[in-house]
């Protein structure tokens, strides 16, 4: 098979030659995931009582349990042909 004849394929053949270097070359290169520094760990626990905190503290709902009921009807009776009409599919 000549090359010269067959331009594209040759192409095709180079281009997934390539990426499939390119993607090992990237993969191998890939850190590993670094554990956090003892300091760090030390930064993020001083950070829990800070600015970001106190503000979400403060933003939260308060009456969140004691909003009152929204059904004006509560358990009363309001559809008036419930005890004329019995549904059959019931």
């Amino acid at each position: 098979m000549d090359f010269k004849s067959k331009p594209t394929l040759f192409i095709v053949v180079i281009a997934v030659i390539l990426a499939v270097a390119g993607f090992w070359y990237w993969q191998s290169k890939k850190s590993a995931p670094t554990t956090s520094a003892p300091d760090e760990i030390s930064t993020r626990e001083k950070v829990v009582g800070g600015l970001g905190a106190n503000i979400f503290e403060k933003s939260q709902n308060p009456i969140s349990d004691k909003l009152p009921e929204t059904n004006p009807f509560g358990k009363v009776e309001i559809n008036p042909l419930k005890s004329i009409y019995n549904n059959p599919f019931k």
